[in-house]
């Protein structure tokens, strides 16, 4: 038994730290797309089809709060062990979503990552798994690395859960939640993000 989920894209914006970079792809993956991006103000610019424009600054208030704002909920996981996380991951995989996890790009060399060494964390996208082989399928979509593959679960355990890094780590990203009671984005959102 198994789950693939399709239509993950890659960043092609190199200027984005890996965080930042998953999360854009998992903003794409709920269908905004990527308008323009201030680099000197650190906007991000994004547009729903059919909505205005949407401009977000991490640097005006607490970037969670001001996606928030803009319906976009993402909360931090960190689970206790492997077992855990990999049970939760699954989870929000089997509905369709992809997850958001920080690894430590040591334990990734032997399957795709440039010898870099520990690094303090490394966003990666939990795309899939394939319980038969024991495998996860992983996109890295930052420009340097664009990876899409598979590695075994336990060399996923072992880079998620170094302790060189916050371990265990993963992000639940829901869209289209205002105030925590659902609904749809709001017919401005970019007032919103921007404390207008």
């Amino acid at each position: 038994m198994g789950r693939l989920i399709s239509g993950i894209p890659f960043c092609d914006c190199d200027s984005y730290p890996c965080d930042y970079v998953a999360l854009d792809v998992m903003l794409q993956f709920f269908g905004y797309t990527t308008a323009t991006v201030l680099h000197d103000e650190w906007y991000f610019s994004y547009q729903l089809e059919g909505s205005s424009e949407v401009k977000i600054s991490p640097r005006i208030t607490h970037f969670q709060t001001r996606l928030r704002q803009c319906g976009i909920h993402v909360t931090v996981h960190h689970e206790r062990d492997g077992e855990t996380a990999w049970k939760c991951a699954k989870s929000r995989i089997d509905e369709g979503v992809p997850v958001p996890a920080v690894a430590d790009t040591y334990y990734l060399e032997r399957y795709y990552y440039p010898g870099l060494g520990h690094h303090s964390s490394h966003a990666v996208i939990l795309a899939g798994y394939d319980d038969e082989m024991d495998m996860v399928h992983i996109v890295d979509p930052s420009p340097t690395k664009l990876f899409r593959g598979s590695l075994p679960i336990s060399g996923l355990t072992e880079a998620w859960g170094s302790n060189e890094i916050p371990r265990f780590t993963w992000l639940e990203i829901k869209c289209g939640v205002l105030g925590g009671t659902g609904g749809s984005l709001p017919s401005n959102p970019s007032s919103a993000l921007l404390g207008a």
